[in-house]
């Protein structure tokens, strides 16, 4: 599995790349206009994106979402309404950050179906 990791939270890109490099190949960026360019190259099977940037941030969501792409949206606020709003704009999933142990995006990779076993071990971070 390919992964592409959109995050600027130094602690969830860091829960986020240990545990989906474990499972597939992981592209880590922490800059909307990088998660572009690297999108804009290659295919990849889930695209995780940290909401709270700057509105490119949503654009890329919906423009992964236009090519049929799976996207896991991650966000500190916790009002419904941004989290739905992102969900209608093509999020497929959501974690609440900062994301601190690998059961958090299990969870989430389970219910997307891209995880069917918890293969990985907890990861905690420091």
């Amino acid at each position: 599995m390919r992964f592409l990791i959109f995050e600027t939270d130094v602690v969830t890109r860091g829960v986020l790349t240990d545990v989906l490099s474990s499972i597939g190949t992981c592209v880590t960026v922490d800059n909307v206009a990088e998660a572009h360019r690297y999108y804009r190259k290659n295919d990849y099977d889930l695209v995780t994106i940290d909401v709270d940037g700057p509105a490119e941030a949503i654009a890329l969501l919906e423009r992964v979402h236009q090519h049929g792409g799976r996207t896991l949206v991650t966000t500190q606020r916790e009002d419904v309404e941004h989290i739905v709003s992102s969900l209608r704009r093509g999020g497929h999933g959501y974690l609440l950050k900062p994301v601190t142990t690998a059961d958090e995006l299990l969870d989430q990779l389970e219910k997307m179906e891209l995880a069917t076993t918890r293969r990985v071990p907890s990861i905690v971070a420091s």
